[in-house]
C-alpha cells in the first residue's frame, strides 16, 4: 500500500493537459515574441522569450541563428524548422538611455508547441492586429489614441497574465514542497515497516527454534519412557523366572 502511495505522490502531479482545440495556429512551435518589424512589440507571458528573462520590449533583433534579421524575413527566421524542442539564437540590440549598448546579447531560446500558450498567443495577434489597423489602415489622430488604449489593453492584460502565472508558479512550488514531504514521509514508513517485518521474521525464527527444542526434549522424553518400560518388562520377566525356579526347588525337597 505504501509502495502504491509512493508512487502515486512520485508522478508528476502538475502535468495536468489543456484543452487547445480551437488554436489553430499555422506554426506548430512558437517562441512567444510578438514583433513590430524586427522590434519586439511583447512577449506572450509562459512563452520562452518572456521564461528566459534576457529580453525586453523594445529590443531589437539583429540576427536570428546568424542570419542578418529584416521585416521582411524575421518571422521566418523564428519559426525556422517549425520544431517544438529545438533551440533557436538570437542576437539582439539593447536601447538603454536612448543610446545603444556597446555589444549585441546573444539570446537562446527553446521553441515550445505553439498550444501549450494558444489562448494567449491568439489574444496578442487579435491586439496586434486592432492596434495594426488603426494606425496603418486608418491614420489620424483618433485611431492613434485608439492605438494607446490597445497598447493599454495589452498592458494590463499582460500584468494579469504575469499575477497569475505567479500565482501559479507558487501553487507549483507549494504542491512540489508537499510532494517531497509526502515522498519523505513515504520513504519513511516503508524502512520502519520493513524494520517491523525484520524484527517479526526474527520472532518468528525464534518461536520456531523454541518449537523445534520443545519437539526433540519431548522425542526424548519418549524415548526414556519406552526404554523405562522395557526394563520394567524385563524385570518383571526376572521376577517371574526367579519365582518358578524357587516353586521348582522347593518341590525337589
Amino acid at each position: 500500500l505504501t509502495g502504491k502511495s509512493l508512487g502515486s505522490v512520485e508522478s508528476d502531479v502538475l502535468s495536468v493537459p489543456w484543452d487547445h482545440s480551437a488554436a489553430g495556429f499555422a506554426h506548430q512551435s512558437t517562441v512567444g515574441i510578438m514583433l513590430k518589424d524586427t522590434l519586439i512589440d511583447n512577449m506572450v507571458v509562459g512563452g520562452p522569450a518572456y521564461q528566459s528573462n534576457q529580453l525586453r520590449k523594445g529590443d531589437r533583433i539583429l540576427k536570428v541563428d546568424g542570419v542578418v534579421a529584416t521585416a521582411q524575413n524575421v518571422l521566418k527566421l523564428l519559426v525556422g524548422n517549425d520544431l517544438p524542442g529545438t533551440f533557436v539564437t538570437l542576437t539582439i540590440e539593447r536601447i538603454v538611455a536612448l543610446q545603444p549598448e556597446d555589444e549585441p546579447r546573444h539570446v537562446s531560446l527553446c521553441r515550445m508547441k505553439s498550444e501549450s500558450i494558444a489562448e494567449r498567443r491568439k489574444m496578442f495577434e487579435i491586439f496586434t492586429a486592432i492596434k495594426h489597423d488603426a494606425l496603418h489602415n486608418h491614420p489620424g489622430q483618433a485611431n492613434g489614441a485608439l492605438g494607446e488604449k490597445v497598447d493599454t489593453c495589452i498592458n494590463l492584460w499582460t500584468k494579469m497574465l504575469i499575477a497569475e502565472d505567479n500565482h501559479n508558479k507558487k501553487i507549483a512550488a507549494n504542491v512540489t514542497s508537499l510532494q517531497k514531504d509526502c515522498t519523505t514521509w513515504l520513504s519513511e514508513e516503508q524502512k520502519l515497516l520493513a524494520q517491523l517485518r525484520a524484527e517479526l521474521s526474527a520472532k518468528d525464527g525464534a518461536s520456531k527454534d523454541a518449537a523445534d527444542a520443545l519437539a526433540q526434549e519431548r522425542r526424548k522424553n519418549k524415548e526414556l519412557e519406552d526404554k523405562n518400560r522395557q526394563l520394567e518388562e524385563q524385570l518383571k520377566e526376572l521376577q517371574d523366572r526367579l519365582r518358578r525356579e524357587e516353586e521348582s526347588a522347593r518341590e525337589l525337597r
